[in-house]
């Protein structure tokens, strides 16, 4: 199982690092596998695994925070192994291989040479 999830601390102001990294904190000292993402935290394991895990990392937050909301999204697949790394090798593997054209590394070159209106970014079409 895949758990994505954010825990925000509300009215801490724009500068959360320090709350959210003793979130992170906790899922780390829990062996399971996970991944930082600029959005949230990916951990994996077992439903009885993540779980308290998740709890804790909420807890750790709320008892220096008087309002956190915690968001989570949950990829349940029986079949599926490593998903915290097989998801993100199936995109790319895609990309490199041709999948929509260039390459993921191209597109960023020709997205960055482009010019274009702030108000019609690209592939935009615009409405009227």
């Amino acid at each position: 199982m895949l758990v994505e999830l954010q825990i925000v601390p509300v009215g801490a102001g724009s500068h959360v690092a320090d709350a959210i990294a003793k979130a992170v904190d906790v899922i780390r000292k829990s062996g399971l596998p996970y991944q930082l993402t600029p959005s949230g935290t990916a951990v994996e394991g077992s439903w009885d695994e993540v779980m308290p895990v998740i709890k804790r990392a909420h807890t750790m937050t709320r008892s220096s925070h008087s309002h956190v909301i915690t968001t989570l999204r949950i990829e349940d697949d029986s079949q599926a192994k490593s998903q915290i790394v097989e998801n993100v090798e199936h995109v790319t593997g895609a990309l490199s291989h041709g999948a929509g054209g260039a390459s993921s590394e191209e597109k960023v070159q020709e997205a960055s040479e482009e010019s274009f209106p702030a108000s019609d970014p690209p592939g935009y079409g615009g409405v009227g």
